[in-house]
């Protein structure tokens, strides 16, 4: 994931802009948890895109 000005990049892909800080979470941290993610969380526009990069394999649960 990439973060260039305000535009955030999955695969050259440019991606909704949801909720900024959460988006830059993504770019900055291999390992998120509640406190990267903050408001985000709450955001059900950021969830669906998280969802939708989750299902494509770019993150992962830990078991």
């Amino acid at each position: 994931m990439l973060h260039i000005g305000d535009s955030f990049f999955v695969n050259s892909e440019a991606l909704a802009i949801t909720d900024v800080d959460a988006l830059d979470a993504l770019c900055r941290y291999t390992s998120l948890s509640k406190d990267e993610l903050g408001k985000g969380l709450h955001n059900p526009d950021f969830i669906a895109e998280l969802t939708r990069l989750i299902n494509q394999g770019y993150w992962y649960f830990e078991e």
